[in-house]
């Protein structure tokens, strides 16, 4: 088991957290500022502090617009290990957070910074470089402009081909697309479930037979049923013949996690805590999960990890994240069970 493995986090497209406190919003009136705060933030930046809170060798990487590059990196500090930025054109984005008269609202912004193939062929490079064959490389967030699918895919192909496990938890792509990518390891929602096999919805047992059919392979009948839908566009069937991924792992929310590979499916039930915030709680979860499957534990054990630092995070005001003692204390407390499994997969 490898104590303090090499793992990456990588975030295309980072933001500034601009969180301001309010008395109340009301239409048409003015409301004054009685509080402000200003984080350096990001999806992978998140999954980075976690990893390193845990204990990984954590390298983060990211893009910065040149405009704000100096502010974000004094900001964020030491908190995520040495930042590994190559800057681009523009500005990093905001997001907004406004409490006002005890209710959250929160504003997203596109933000001005643009990026393209060259960029992320440059940023590839750098990974490629730095990180030892088979480390884990957790690919995190929204797209920067300029990037879509197509430049996605290439990045984490390069990825792949030098030997490195791509985790991808991206916002934008469709669980079809990141699927098109043949990732090591994905963190679906249920909603994304239920698009990609054409359901408006799945309770609790559709669920986790889509998560493990994610992770086996798509069943003939399943093949049959996607042929139909698309009504003869060969090309397209072609392409959902090839969904799978080695690892899936599904959120339930407050009813805990489902993890399935190698045909077998785990459901680990929530850790027992009193939600204050669920910001981070996502790239926490997913840097437990990245960090124990990287040092060689079970998937039984990879999964208490994960369900430990979500509800470590969870249990936490605003943007604040876990802390290792108290992710793994909530680790220890969550009970996990096996649900499905194939005759030649072997009990991780």
């Amino acid at each position: 088991m490898e104590a303090r493995p090499v793992i990456a986090a990588v975030t295309l497209n980072p933001a500034f957290d601009v969180t301001l406190e309010l008395p109340a919003l009301v239409p048409g009136g003015v409301a004054r500022v009685r509080g402000e705060m200003r984080q350096a933030s990001g999806k992978g930046i998140n999954v980075a502090m976690v990893l390193r809170t845990l204990g990984a060798d954590a390298r983060a990487y990211c893009l910065l617009g040149k405009e704000t590059a100096s502010q974000y990196r004094a900001l964020l500090g030491e908190d995520a290990g040495e930042l590994r930025a190559l800057e681009v054109p523009g500005a990093t984005r905001e997001n907004l957070t406004l409490n006002a008269g005890g209710e959250t609202y929160k504003v997203n912004r596109a933000g001005a910074m643009k990026a393209d193939a060259r960029v992320l062929g440059e940023l590839s490079d750098l990974i490629c470089a730095e990180l030892p064959e088979g480390a884990a490389v957790a690919v995190s967030g929204s797209l920067p402009g300029g990037v879509g699918v197509p430049e996605l895919r290439a990045f984490c192909g390069r990825l792949r081909d030098a030997g490195l496990r791509v985790a991808l938890d991206c916002d934008g792509p469709t669980l079809r697309d990141i699927l098109e990518i043949r990732p090591w390891l994905i963190k679906p929602n249920d909603s994304e479930l239920a698009a990609l096999f054409g359901e408006s919805g799945c309770d609790d047992e559709v669920i986790r037979r889509h998560t493990l059919e994610l992770a086996r392979g798509i069943s003939e009948c399943e093949k049959r049923a996607w042929e139909t839908r698309v009504r003869g566009e060969a090309e397209h069937a072609s392409r959902l013949r090839r969904f799978a991924a080695p690892i899936v792992a599904v959120s339930l929310g407050a009813q805990g996690m489902l993890l399935a590979s190698q045909g077998k499916l785990y459901e680990a039930a929530a850790a027992p805590i009193t939600q204050v915030s669920d910001v981070g709680a996502g790239d926490s979860a997913l840097a437990g999960l990245i960090f124990a499957l990287a040092r060689g534990e079970t998937m039984r054990g990879a999964l208490k990890l994960a369900g430990g630092c979500g509800a470590a995070t969870a249990a936490l005001p605003g943007s604040t994240l876990c802390a290792a003692a108290d992710a793994r204390r909530l680790a220890a407390e969550i009970e996990v069970r096996g649900l499905a499994s194939t005759a030649s997969s072997p009990d991780p």
